[in-house]
């Protein structure tokens, strides 16, 4: 098992380590979670390469994929402090994340998300009152029965198809 280093901001995204890019999103999403949350946050991002049957070196197709994770989207306020964790949070909170990242990808973690594939923030996760609005997903997908929620961890709700 390797410590994810510090991001090299003078690197695009794609070319980092995918422990590092790990690491890094599982800050941007959850660095103000606790160790479970920040845990599910990376088991998330597991559960894609999973099922996409993909490896750990191709990390970056699924984090840095438009509109997947929100701290990577461009116009959120997070997607400039990426590449310097350190300068937007303190050590103990990047040291959490990173030891998460290495311990998750080395499999010696549990998921406590139930193999979810998806989360959100719990207000994004309530159906609208206003039908012309959407959310996250809209309400017929969980009527449906096609999204299934897996666990409530923190601020987060996890889920996955059914």
């Amino acid at each position: 098992m390797r410590f994810p280093a510090l991001p090299d901001p003078d690197k695009p995204p794609e070319m980092w380590e995918p422990d590092t890019l790990l690491a890094v999103t599982v800050w941007g999403e959850a660095r103000g979670e606790d160790i479970i949350g920040k845990l599910a946050v990376a088991h998330v991002i597991l559960n894609r390469l999973k099922s996409r049957n993909l490896l750990p070196a191709d990390l970056a197709k699924v984090v840095l994929k438009p509109w997947q994770f929100s701290c990577w989207n461009q116009n959120d306020p997070n997607a400039s402090k990426m590449g310097y964790p350190i300068k937007h949070s303190n050590a103990v909170v990047w040291d959490a994340c990173a030891t998460i990242a290495a311990l998750a990808l080395g499999g010696l973690t549990v998921d406590p998300t139930g193999g979810a594939s998806h989360y959100c923030t719990k207000p994004l996760w309530a159906v609208p009152s206003d039908p012309s609005h959407k959310r996250w997903h809209d309400n017929e997908e969980i009527v449906q029965g096609r999204t299934v929620k897996t666990a409530e961890l923190g601020n987060h709700v996890f889920a996955k198809a059914a």
